[in-house]
């Protein structure tokens, strides 16, 4: 994990649907400043060490399902790495905690990792993880659109506003 941008991360990410929106929100058009968002570079750490976790905890089933027991040099190496990466994660998603949004998609770069680290899976029906990712998903389209919906009381204040 390089500390340079993290364009290539984000582009990548694949975990869900509206994770493949925020990296399409994070680089829109009509959302310049969002590839400088401090909270957005964080979630792509942290990202990338979720997917290293993942890589990892494969890696250990593998080799404890071949060495039976998993008492191999091998399989506990991985399972030490695996820990590290997992804590590295964990201090990754608490920095993204302290880490100011200055964007739509740094806002959403935040949800997506609730919904990533508590969700119990993607498709849960209990509350509050389907609100959570609508929210997530609004917040996508709405960065993408560059203005707030139509109904919206924001929109409707910036048409009032437009209009004095």
């Amino acid at each position: 994990m390089a500390d340079s941008d993290n364009t290539t991360t984000l582009s990548i990410v694949t975990h869900s649907k509206t994770t493949a929106g925020l990296a399409g929100l994070a680089f829109s058009p009509k959302n310049p400043d969002a590839g400088s968002d401090p909270a957005a570079d964080v979630w792509g750490k942290w990202r990338a060490a979720q997917e290293e976790v993942d890589r990892l905890c494969r890696l250990q089933q593998r080799l404890e399902a071949s060495a039976g027991a998993g008492g191999s040099g091998e399989y506990t190496e991985a399972v030490a790495a695996e820990n590290t990466a997992g804590e590295q994660a964990i201090e990754l998603l608490e920095w993204l905690s302290r880490t100011p949004a200055a964007s739509f998609a740094g806002v959403a770069a935040k949800l997506d990792a609730v919904l990533g680290e508590a969700q119990p899976n993607e498709d849960d029906d209990e509350f509050p993880w389907p609100l959570i990712r609508s929210a997530l998903a609004d917040l996508i389209r709405i960065g993408r659109l560059g203005e707030p919906l139509r109904g919206s009381a924001a929109a409707a204040r910036t048409r009032a506003g437009n209009s004095a």
